[in-house]
């Protein structure tokens, strides 16, 4: 369950050995009048861990122009990648604080012993967590337009059974939007979200006693995304949302990931938790 990045392009963070059975908690704070978080890891016990978030998250690729970006944590200048810098500064507000577990930077990565003890205890980690929180990415600038959209298509998906025909006049007698309305192009961009391509996605969902989904500056219902997903597969119209842009490996084993994770809970102890393929 755990994403490894070569030591290229990472600044290595003075990093003390963890005992047996305890991880990293991150305390993240921003400072007021300040938009850029500020780091401190805290070591807890396994089975005394305070209140906290867990994020799950797509690493990214490292920007070849840009570079990994810097956190100032425990002093020191460590760095992340691209997209989960743009997270770090959605998660906590000016002058306030909190906890969070996040793998890129609560894992020692340079150590294999470490990393591979952390893997076999994020289930835990994830299951014991106050909240997961998902972050989709940087989200279009018409996402809202699209999200006030949703409920007038989960209403008309859900009075059909099977295919739907892509035709103007099917799309009319179900009172869908326009085949050429921007707010298909702006909810095939929310699924072709990397987070939907991780192999540990389910999982990580499945163990949230509670999941906050962001998209942007925009915090998403995901009961909404999940039956949004189901009734788009249904419809088979994954294949639609997708156009020609090609995001989307298979649009339908990713969707069905949120589908999945909203309705088959009881499937977790069937998935492993293992290393490789975040």
């Amino acid at each position: 369950m755990s994403r490894i990045m070569s030591g290229a392009g990472l600044q290595k963070l003075a990093y003390s050995p963890l005992p047996p059975d305890y991880v990293r908690l991150l305390k993240l704070e921003c400072r007021k009048g300040s938009q850029e978080p500020r780091g401190e890891l805290i070591n807890h016990h396994i089975d005394r861990l305070p209140p906290y978030s867990a994020l799950s998250y797509a690493w990214g690729d490292q920007n070849p122009e840009q570079g990994d970006l810097g956190l100032f944590c425990d002093g020191q200048e460590l760095s992340v990648t691209p997209n989960l810098h743009r997270a770090l500064r959605r998660l906590v507000k000016s002058g306030e604080s909190a906890l969070y577990w996040i793998d890129q930077i609560c894992i020692n990565q340079c150590d294999k012993g470490e990393r591979s003890t952390q893997v076999g205890m994020m289930g835990r980690i994830y299951e014991r967590a106050s909240r997961v929180v998902i972050w989709l990415g940087e989200a279009p600038s018409d996402l809202r337009t699209a999200l006030s959209a949703i409920p007038a298509i989960l209403s008309a998906l859900q009075t059909v059974s099977g295919t739907v025909l892509i035709t103007e006049a099917n799309f009319r007698a179900l009172k869908l939007p326009k085949r050429s309305s921007p707010i298909w192009s702006t909810l095939g961009a929310l699924f072709a979200s990397k987070w939907f391509t991780r192999l540990w996605v389910l999982q990580e969902a499945v163990l949230a006693k509670e999941i906050c989904t962001l998209y942007g500056d925009d915090v998403l219902n995901w009961e909404v995304i999940s039956s949004l997903a189901s009734a788009i597969l249904q419809a088979n119209l994954a294949s639609f949302l997708r156009g020609d842009s090609g995001q989307f490996t298979k649009p339908k084993d990713q969707a069905d990931g949120v589908v999945a994770g909203d309705h088959d809970r009881e499937e977790v102890d069937r998935v492993p938790i293992a290393a490789g393929g975040r």
